[in-house]
């Protein structure tokens, strides 16, 4: 696999978790992750935490290697 390739999917899982869960799940309110669970919210700030750390090491892996003048690595 590329290193464009895995850093565009570090970025695409990363951002479409905290869209998902802010958007569908915090603001239009349509579903859980679980429902009836008391521990939703800690699931969902869980969620959130995983995706930025995958969309951050993503971003840092892009740029790095657009610094170094690959594709990516």
């Amino acid at each position: 696999m590329s290193g464009s390739l895995l850093n565009g999917a570090l970025i695409a899982m990363g951002a479409l978790g905290i869209f998902d869960t802010v958007l569908v799940h915090w603001i239009l309110q349509w579903h859980r992750l679980i429902e009836g669970s008391p521990y939703n919210l800690q699931m969902e700030i869980g969620v959130i935490a995983v995706s930025a750390v995958l969309l951050a090491v993503g971003l840092r892996r892009e740029l790095r290697g657009r610094k170094a003048g690959g594709a990516g690595h």
